[in-house]
């Protein structure tokens, strides 16, 4: 059984080591407690000796202190305290749809049965899928009778995890005036393609879920074509096998330190990297279990670059914290000659 746990950083302020203070980050606490859950429920988390406004209240210098609940997923992030742990569905679905290029296809026969079949598709400049279709195919003679279809793509992650969207619209030829600009996009993609075989599915809505058997968010076809996918798609899985491969020790440090789990953990690797955080994939001692960790950034990053200097700064606090590091006391330099 795999579970899942998530929780947010609070931005925070007391007492810090100049190595911390000079960076300016946030600081993210560590969870006190591992609940174990279905995939359809997250960890909440109330805070205790710690405001929202990050004014210190009470507690000791090391992780403020939490108290954890289970409750039902009911968003992607916690809009009471302003913050955010994941990219919200709409964003999720751009991105799936930018990284894959296959799913299932399903229009209606003329008995009003639903008929899939996988197909390659592409995307335009506003998100919708470019499919190509022979004009023998099954779907070419359905789509004649009726126009309503679906798409369901899956993007699959290393470990359990199952990110997928189902989108819903109507299926037809593309206008004359955009049928170039879509040829072009798909010969970048597949090659050189007949424009007679090019068909765009105008979504009109589409429900979106981590993982299988996941409860799902609606996203309107509005709120879709209006946002932008993570910026950092296309450096996934580089980004990943590095830590994996190279940076393993960090990754687990960083497990070790941001989680405070209840379990022995055998093995951790990095599955998932976006603009907000990270997913972690725990097998746990001796019962060989499976966890997922979300550990969000100390801030949004930009590019890979930029998250790559986030992984470092929070292994660098990682390695502080274990080895329970000060740094040595100095003195500022007082007298500039010209």
């Amino acid at each position: 059984m795999t579970y899942t746990l998530r929780y947010n950083s609070v931005p925070i302020t007391y007492s810090l080591p100049p190595s911390h203070l000079c960076k300016k980050a946030f600081i993210t606490p560590k969870v006190l407690s591992l609940y174990r859950f279905t995939k359809t429920q997250s960890i909440r988390i109330r805070w205790s000796g710690y405001n929202t406004n990050a004014h210190y209240i009470t507690g000791s210098s090391g992780a403020p202190r939490c108290n954890v609940s289970i409750g039902k997923v009911e968003n992607v992030g916690d809009e009471s305290m302003g913050l955010q742990t994941r990219p919200p569905p709409a964003e999720t679905c751009r991105t799936l749809m930018e990284l894959s290029s296959e799913g299932t296809l399903c229009t209606l026969t003329q008995d009003g049965w639903p008929f899939g079949d996988n197909v390659e598709f592409t995307v335009d400049a506003q998100g919708m899928p470019v499919l190509c279709l022979d004009p023998i195919s099954m779907h070419s003679q359905h789509v004649s009778l009726h126009k309503l279809c679906s798409l369901h793509v899956k993007l699959e992650l290393p470990g359990c995890r199952k990110s997928q969207c189902t989108l819903m619209g109507t299926l037809s030829k593309p206008e004359d005036r955009i049928l170039k600009q879509l040829q072009s996009i798909w010969a970048s993609r597949f090659g050189e393609v007949n424009e007679d075989h090019l068909y765009v599915i105008t979504v009109e809505k589409m429900l979106q879920s981590q993982g299988l058997g996941e409860e799902g968010f609606w996203v309107d076809a509005m709120e879709y074509s209006g946002t932008s996918a993570d910026p950092l798609r296309d450096r996934v899985a580089k980004i990943v096998k590095d830590m994996n491969d190279k940076q393993w020790e960090d990754i687990r440090r960083i497990c070790n330190v941001y989680a405070d789990l209840d379990v022995e953990v055998e093995e951790v690797s990095m599955i998932w990297i976006d603009r907000l955080g990270f997913d972690l994939h725990l097998l746990t001692l001796p019962q060989k279990e499976i966890l997922e960790v979300r550990i969000p950034f100390p801030r949004e990053v930009t590019d890979e670059r930029d998250a790559r200097s986030s992984l470092t700064y929070m292994a660098q606090v990682a390695w502080e914290v274990e080895k329970n590091y000060a740094p040595p006391e100095f003195e500022r330099v007082k007298c500039v000659q010209k």
